[in-house]
């Protein structure tokens, strides 16, 4: 993607690398805290600690905007300039021009940087670049998030990411930690019940419609009853395949049994089972694809219970010996929710698979600190992002920026990315423009027998490579890439190349005359002025954002 530059110096970028790794570790140190938090003041006063240590940021505070927009400081951190960081926030409130990103954040509940930072505060303070977040509890917004560096032009659209990302952890704790206290609260009325009146409501859950019992499950799996389909995996630039998941099934008398009524009724023993033969057959029907002449790579779920087993490393080794299959085309599959009870053993047994070639996989991983844990801790290979970011995108086109985080940790980490769930063309599309990595879901492709891959695979055409849209959620999420980089002060030509793939698609769509269309025109209006105010653009792309989601609505 071509963006515009201004001819000045941006001294930071060699380091951008390190500065988002950084930044990345900083983020986990950050989960793992309020993780462990006891007290929502405790759990913020050292979020804010963490962040100035880190040596990215001369300070790092929560506050919230009073009825006089006044700036009231929660808690902060900023090392041994704490206590004049202090006296500058009382000496220049009510805030006016100072710290506008913060009241700029909080009135509009959207991410503001300030690169450039100018005036007698900002001196006296040592800050030349700014970002403030929005805090949301209970989906409303209570405080913001503001950072603050010694260096001009600090924030970058990645390291923006990242920030909205830990903004929204700091949400889902105080969250977490208000259902804590309200539980508390109810349990002395919860004492008082008699236990013997709570018995009868406790029931065992109601099996699923056609369960089959843990004898009857190994039964079949012991008689060859186990059946693969197979689910491709596309890169989502180009959408070529590059592999596929091999997804378990049982069937008896011709009925195919899905993995909802079989898989929670496995003991360990039948897991193992299970693994071993999904393993057996993913191999022999990969051999078959390469003598048909397409060879993809193969991904097998497990649980961390058989992953540790001596066994499962023996049977591995002797596998792949026999098959002649190089492990380096498999990726083993942990549940996200999946715990290591030994997490030294686990990293241990992960490290001997991936010296064996395997890649290690980790699924469904979402939003959560465990998650974010997860991945600081364990050595993976791809990252499986949750569905749940995906499945309601169309209705809530602002997940995308979690989708563009989680992509740029993976990224950081050194990880792949593999979005799943995708079922519609123009989430495909989104994730395009975003160029977030690799996809799977029923979109693409439904999972099949082996024998259709071959078929499908010759079948399936790949997108070109292009930079426009193809839908109005791919606008969306071009106007979300091209904002970010606006608000980091990245970009500042009044017509960016980006833009012009916008203009394109209006076009080509019919919506240049619509609402939309008025919107952007708008937009470019603002950003050909030969001396434009800036907050005057935020302001026309806030409005065509809107108009973008009311369209989406309609859709």
């Amino acid at each position: 993607m071509q963006t515009y530059h201004e001819d000045i110096p941006e001294p930071l970028d060699a380091t951008l690398p390190s500065r988002l790794a950084t930044l990345c570790n900083t983020l986990m140190s950050a989960a793992e805290a309020l993780l462990k938090a006891r007290s929502e003041t405790s759990a913020l006063r050292r979020l804010c600690t963490l962040l100035v240590r880190s040596g990215l940021f001369a300070s790092a505070r929560l506050g919230h905007i009073d009825a006089q927009s006044r700036y009231q400081t929660l808690v902060m951190q900023a090392g041994p300039r704490t206590r004049t960081i202090r006296r500058v926030l009382e000496t220049y409130s009510p805030l006016g021009d100072f710290d506008s990103v913060s009241l700029t954040a909080w009135r509009t509940g959207g991410t503001q940087i300030n690169n450039q930072a100018e005036g007698v505060a900002m001196d006296e303070a040592g800050w030349q670049s700014l970002a403030a977040m929005p805090v949301k509890r209970a989906g409303k917004i209570w405080a913001v998030l503001t950072v603050d560096a010694a260096s001009p032009r600090f924030f970058d659209p990645q390291m923006q990411s990242l920030l909205e990302r830990l903004a929204a952890m700091i949400g889902h704790t105080l969250d977490e930690l208000d259902t804590k206290s309200a539980l508390r609260a109810d349990h002395d009325v919860l004492n008082q019940l008699s236990f013997k009146a709570l018995l009868p409501a406790i029931t065992p859950p109601t099996p699923e419609s056609g369960s089959k019992t843990q004898a009857e499950s190994r039964a079949l799996l012991a008689n060859g009853g186990l059946l693969l389909h197979y689910q491709p995996v596309v890169d989502i630039c180009t959408g070529a395949i590059t592999g596929t998941e091999a997804l378990a099934r049982l069937q008896e008398h011709g009925k195919l049994i899905p993995p909802a009524q079989f898989l929670n009724h496995l003991l360990l023993e039948d897991r193992n089972l299970l693994f071993r033969k999904v393993v057996e057959q993913a191999l022999r029907q990969m051999q078959e694809w390469d003598r048909g002449g397409l060879q993809l790579t193969m991904s097998v779920n497990v649980d961390a219970q058989t992953l540790l087993l001596d066994e499962t490393m023996e049977f591995l080794r002797a596998i792949f010996a026999q098959t002649g299959i190089s492990p380096r085309r498999m990726a083993l599959e942990i549940l996200e929710t999946h715990d290591f009870l030994d997490l030294e053993k686990a990293r241990a047994r992960l490290i001997a698979l991936r010296s064996m070639g395997l890649r290690i996989a980790l699924d469904d991983v979402g939003i959560g600190y465990s998650s974010i844990l997860k991945l600081r801790d364990l050595p993976l290979d791809v990252v499986k992002l949750d569905r749940a970011f995906i499945r309601g995108l169309r209705a809530r086109p602002d997940d995308l920026v979690f989708i563009s985080g989680m992509q740029m940790i993976a990224g950081t980490l050194g990880l792949s990315l593999v979005v799943e769930g995708i079922e519609t063309d123009d989430i495909l599309d989104a994730l395009r423009i975003m160029e977030a990595g690799y996809a799977q879901g029923f979109g693409i492709a439904r999972p099949m027998p082996g024998a259709s891959i071959i078929d499908w695979a010759a079948r399936h055409r790949p997108s070109p490579a292009t930079q426009e849209p193809a839908t109005l959620l791919g606008a969306y999420a071009m106007h979300l890439n091209w904002f970010r980089e606006f608000q980091s002060g990245r970009i500042t030509a009044a017509r960016p190349p980006v833009t012009s793939s916008l203009d394109s698609f209006l076009q080509r769509t019919g919506l240049r005359t619509g609402r939309i269309g008025q919107a952007y025109g708008a937009l470019q209006a603002t950003l050909g002025q030969s001396s434009y105010e800036r907050t005057s653009v935020l302001a026309a792309a806030e409005r065509f954002r809107e108009t973008l989601m009311e369209g989406l609505a309609t859709v």
